[in-house]
């Protein structure tokens, strides 16, 4: 599972985890002018947290490798990557969907969603999730 979570410039975020195993997070920054820019010319990319989209994961590995592994140097190679990560997160917040969404269990996926936008909503607040209307509600 490859949980990936957007903040874009300018947006507060704060996170806080609790594991009993080993976790590897990796934060990427980048330049808001590499964004795809909407109809209106602005880019408004909105805060997303733990969604799944293996084409965001696939370029974001390969970007995070190359830096890991010393590439530095090939500017032009990783300049290509982030122009590349930019334009799947366009992609991403735009809601174009590249695959099926996939069940595995849990929430039902209106739920889910009620869920994903009450936290999206508050996201520089603490959460109680007894508190979202149509979770608790069945």
């Amino acid at each position: 599972m490859h949980k990936l979570t957007l903040v874009p410039a300018g947006c507060a975020y704060r996170e806080w985890h609790e594991t009993g195993a080993t976790t590897r997070v990796t934060f990427l920054y980048s330049n808001p002018a590499a964004f795809r820019k909407s109809e209106d010319g602005e880019c408004r990319l909105q805060p997303r947290i733990y969604f799944e989209d293996s084409f965001v994961w696939e370029t974001a590995s390969k970007l995070r490798s190359a830096i890991e592994g010393g590439k530095v140097n090939s500017m032009p190679y990783l300049e290509a990557l982030s122009g590349v990560l930019a334009h799947e997160l366009s992609r991403v917040h735009q809601g174009v969907a590249r695959e099926p969404p996939v069940s595995r269990g849990g929430l039902a996926s209106w739920r889910k969603q009620v869920v994903v936008d009450y936290i999206e909503e508050h996201l520089g607040k603490q959460v109680c999730l007894l508190k979202v209307r149509g979770i608790s509600e069945a």
